[in-house]
């Protein structure tokens, strides 16, 4: 059958089978945004079954854009917190997939700080309570759309 024959990426990667564990979000992360040992033993048991990939719950790039107390993916004080987390979705021989994201106008202005809250424009979440959001600048939303503003330190994209 297919599902069970390797998948190779473009980018060279292969996958040894073509099932994937979807990204589960566990909101239990450290608040400087660094992974709990909760976090990675709960990782490492859901690698573990056998999948050709594990996807992370999704890593904020920004703290502005913080939705939720998960993983981070901001700052060099990251990358350890990072490399272990890849570490316990690899344990069993899959690919790790860092998912990222930034909240935009989900974010928790508790998390953020209310000034913070931005989006493309300024509208509301149709979220109950929501805060209505500053509009990004044209600089601010060039930056996202053109270079995703993520750090480009080399150690961010080491294979293994």
């Amino acid at each position: 059958m297919v599902v069970w024959s390797p998948f190779r990426f473009n980018s060279g990667r292969e996958m040894a089978n073509r099932f994937a564990i979807a990204p589960l979000t566990t909101d239990s992360s450290h608040e400087d945004g660094t992974a709990t040992e909760n976090e990675l033993e709960f990782v490492r048991r859901r690698a573990a079954s056998g999948f050709g990939a594990t996807i992370s719950s999704a890593a904020y790039v920004e703290q502005g854009g913080r939705s939720w107390q998960g993983i981070g993916a901001t700052q060099d004080g990251h990358l350890s917190s990072l490399h272990r987390l890849a570490e316990a979705m690899r344990a069993a021989g899959g690919l790790a997939i860092l998912q990222i994201y930034d909240g935009g106008r989900i974010a928790k202005p508790e998390l953020i700080g209310e000034q913070c809250l931005r989006a493309p424009s300024a509208v509301a979440s149709l979220r109950p309570g929501a805060k209505t959001p500053r509009a990004m600048t044209a600089n601010e939303a060039d930056c996202k759309l053109s270079r995703g503003c993520f750090p480009r330190s080399k150690s961010w994209f080491r294979r293994r």
